[in-house]
């Protein structure tokens, strides 16, 4: 049986139950992404090896997630999957939805930034950093002060039809590990597990009602061992094009899929459109609502 979704701008149908929240059944005809589960080869024919397990051409690209599955994913329209022995339907459904998903947006020529993002009135704002620097921790105490999330972890930004960027909506949820919630007064054990023998939880949230506004200001969260407070700085060309190229998700499949010049040059008309921020924090002490007053006080500027 089918399920089907909405993720990032695409109507996806899928024979694994992921695990977001299902949108209502859409004609095939519709579909832009399909997820099967079939046969996938040892070795993909002509690509080039991006790290020790994967590989990819410009239209294809080969995943191995040991203990999880192997994936091929073609024209950015399909993933197929081959689970491996043993593997639950949470896990399988996780990683399906991430580095698979990743290479369908870049074959798709997307711009695809490893970030969350929220939104407000007519502002959207969006805040990047490698994994652990507190993306979902941001969002996740900015929703609690009146925003809405438009995505967590992997952002798709695109030209808006009357000029501008938006971002496209992402799963209605947050990945946070129990300190987090803890910290902002949520009982982690009412939530789920993302996914099993993992303690991060999960955080749903509702969904978009009404259209994600234009995105306003792009943050670059840091964190420095010899500040004693956040520091805010906007940065333009050259430095805001560098971080936007090395906060691309998974920047090496990127490339290998012949996409990186395609990928500086949207990069390049972004960041010369957009406001963008370095927010630098201290490495060590509870930051998080100081850092929450930092990204509002950005907001009220623009």
């Amino acid at each position: 049986m089918n399920a089907h979704y909405c993720l990032f701008g695409l109507k996806v149908r899928s024979e694994i139950a992921l695990n977001f929240e299902a949108c209502a059944p859409f004609n095939h005809v519709d579909v832009d992404v399909e997820i099967r589960i079939g046969e996938v080869p040892q070795v993909l024919e002509g690509a080039t090896r991006y790290n020790v397990l994967n590989s990819a051409t410009p239209d294809q690209a080969l995943l191995h997630m040991p203990g999880v599955a192997r994936f091929l994913v073609e024209r950015g329209a399909c993933i197929t999957v081959a689970p491996e022995p043993g593997i639950d339907s949470s896990s399988l459904a996780e990683f399906t939805a991430i580095s698979p998903m990743a290479a369908i947006l870049h074959q798709r020529g997307h711009i695809c930034l490893h970030a969350s993002a929220v939104a407000r009135d007519d502002q959207c704002l969006l805040f990047m950093a490698p994994s652990g620097t507190g993306k979902s921790s941001l969002a996740a105490a900015l929703q609690q002060r009146g925003w809405w999330l438009v995505t967590d972890d992997i952002a798709v930004i695109h030209p808006a039809p009357e000029g501008g960027w938006m971002v496209s909506a992402g799963p209605a949820r947050l990945k946070l590990w129990p300190s987090t919630l803890t910290m902002l007064n949520i009982d982690p054990e009412n939530l789920e597990r993302v996914r099993n023998k993992l303690e991060k939880r999960v955080l749903r949230t509702l969904a978009p009602t009404q259209p994600v506004p234009l995105l306003k200001a792009i943050s670059l969260l840091d964190a420095d061992n010899l500040l004693e407070e956040i520091h805010a700085a906007r940065r333009t060309g050259k430095d805001a094009i560098e971080a936007l190229m090395a906060n691309t998700y998974r920047w090496r499949m990127q490339a290998t899929v012949g996409g990186k010049h395609g990928n500086f040059l949207r990069m390049t008309a972004l960041a010369g459109q957009v406001p963008f921020f370095r927010l630098t924090r201290p490495a060590k002490g509870q930051t998080l609502q100081s850092l929450a007053d930092t990204v509002e006080a950005i907001a009220a500027s623009l």
